[in-house]
């Protein structure tokens, strides 16, 4: 038996009874193992200060009012929030305007930038847009500088 079965019965050992061999099991993998033992001991010990356990008394009032309020709230019709809607597409669009007005203004590096940098081969060609000037931009950005 392994520690995550042994687990799996100590934790069945306090809902239901094992049957013979189960037990037989659990208690020679306890014999074994140390860590299971603590672990068994510290459950144990959780489960008896959970039944010495006294819930307090609900004042009538707090109850009265909490199961009114599940009543009003059950009684209301579902709605659904479509409040902010219109972020996702204007995100979408914006994004879309950045990226043109970058590739056609030509902020966006073209030229010059695959020769100035052959430690990222590729990157060059995400911004290309046909444009001169671009690769000294992103060589600056990329730490180039030159």
């Amino acid at each position: 038996m392994n520690c995550t079965k042994a687990g799996e019965l100590l934790t069945e050992r306090l809902f239901r009874e094992l049957c013979p061999s189960e037990r037989a099991e659990l208690d020679a993998h306890l014999q074994d193992c140390a860590a299971c033992r603590r672990e068994a001991a510290m459950l144990s010990g959780s489960w008896d200060a959970l039944a010495d356990f006294e819930a307090p008394a609900l004042d009538e009032r707090f109850s009265a009012a909490l199961m009114g309020r599940l009543r009003r709230e059950q009684a209301q019709p579902e709605t659904t929030d479509y409040a902010g809607w219109w972020k996702v597409p204007a995100f979408v669009l914006a994004s879309c305007a950045v990226y043109v007005i970058c590739v056609e203004s030509g902020l966006a590096p073209s030229r010059g930038y695959e020769r100035q940098s052959a430690a990222q081969p590729g990157l060059a060609s995400i911004f290309a847009d046909g444009r001169d000037g671009g690769g000294y931009l992103l060589s600056m950005v990329a730490g180039g500088g030159q």
